[in-house]
């Protein structure tokens, strides 16, 4: 969780039950955590990672602004729609950040949801 802003979140076991690693939870959560990260306009990038729990209706928003540190306009927003799954269940998207980004809040929103291993990178890869 290091970098992450957390209010209520918490760590959990990662998607393959390594003792090093978490994965997140979120039991009801609006952007918690969330994480602002440079990023550069124009470019194509992929987000996802491993879902497991939650409801249809949860998500990964994404959240992109003109300024760095998540300052500036931030008008443009991306959701990566989750669905409610009992197994650890690869994620993704791919997407191409505005014109004119310089950084992106990612934060989760959703109920009784856990996350691993979430990338947003140019390569699709966890």
């Amino acid at each position: 969780m290091s970098g992450w802003t957390v209010y209520f979140a918490t760590l959990a076991a990662d998607s393959e039950g390594c003792s090093g690693s978490n994965s997140v939870y979120v039991d009801n959560s609006e952007a918690d955590p969330e994480q602002c990260v440079p990023l550069t306009g124009g470019t194509a990038y992929y987000l996802g990672g491993k879902f497991k729990g939650g409801y249809a209706g949860n998500f990964v928003r994404l959240r992109f602004f003109t300024g760095a540190t998540c300052t500036g306009t931030g008008d443009n927003t991306l959701d990566l729609n989750l669905v409610g799954s009992t197994d650890w269940a690869p994620l993704w998207m791919d997407l191409v950040a505005p014109t004119g980004t310089k950084s992106v809040l990612v934060g989760f929103y959703g109920m009784q949801q856990y996350y691993d291993q979430l990338y947003l990178n140019t390569a699709n890869q966890f």
